[in-house]
């Protein structure tokens, strides 16, 4: 989603949100046994760079994060479901970011998707009647798989002394190499929700993951902040 979109999109949920308040306080009703399905959009910040020299750091930049969801009520306050995420870590080094006595790496662009699959809990910890019972805040915590799809172009720099001949020779070029890689995670997150509307509710959540089994290319830990949508089917 473009940045103009997004901001559309968070402006008009805003909009609604302030109109919620100016309409009468229905009545509200909680139960077990009702499903849930979560929309979520925000930011996404990796840590960790398996893929560089220990002596060059990576920049921490932030991109896109998308997420879908279906939950299920086991109680009024408990839920569990599977979560799919999206999220995209782009990092690019430059200036001899590596060398050996022949080759040296002047450039690296390392670009990976990452796909989220996920199985997690989360509980309300506020009392049930908190703002007329519009108002939760769920904790969370679960398990999932991180499944990396992408590629690393390389340019480097090599030079050769001739034979027989006072000079060397100097040689740039570059090379694209496609990884894929599989890595478990933990998930924790906490997400305050508003319901503005009945069965649906306005969120604001963060979460990290922590990637217990090291893998090349795959990030130590992530986190996110979104901004989303809960309905209650």
């Amino acid at each position: 989603m473009s940045t103009m979109k997004f901001n559309f999109f968070v402006s008009g949920l805003l909009s609604v949100v302030l109109l919620s308040f100016c309409s009468p306080v229905w009545g509200v009703t909680r139960s077990g046994g009702s499903i849930g399905v979560r929309v979520d959009a925000g930011a996404s910040w990796s840590f960790g760079s398996p893929f560089t020299d220990a002596s060059v750091s990576s920049p921490v930049r932030p991109c896109q994060y998308g997420q879908l969801g279906v939950h299920y009520y086991i109680i009024p306050r408990l839920r569990a479901g599977v979560d799919y995420s999206y999220t995209r870590r782009s990092s690019d080094l430059s200036g001899a970011v590596a060398s050996s006595p022949a080759v040296t790496t002047l450039y690296r662009d390392v670009r990976t998707d990452f796909h989220g699959l996920s199985l997690r809990a989360e509980y309300n910890l506020l009392p049930s009647g908190t703002c007329g019972g519009r108002l939760s805040l769920y904790a969370g915590a679960g398990a999932g798989c991180l499944f990396s799809v992408g590629s690393t172009y390389t340019l480097s720099a090599s030079s050769d002394r001739l034979e027989g001949a006072a000079g060397s020779s100097f040689t740039i070029s570059g090379h694209n190499e496609n990884h894929r890689h599989t890595s478990l995670f933990v998930p924790l997150g906490l997400s305050l929700e508003y319901e503005f509307l009945p069965q649906v509710s306005l969120s604001l959540s963060g979460e990290y993951r922590f990637n217990p089994v090291k893998e090349q290319l795959v990030p130590n830990g992530q986190a996110a902040a979104m901004l989303g949508l809960r309905f209650r089917l």
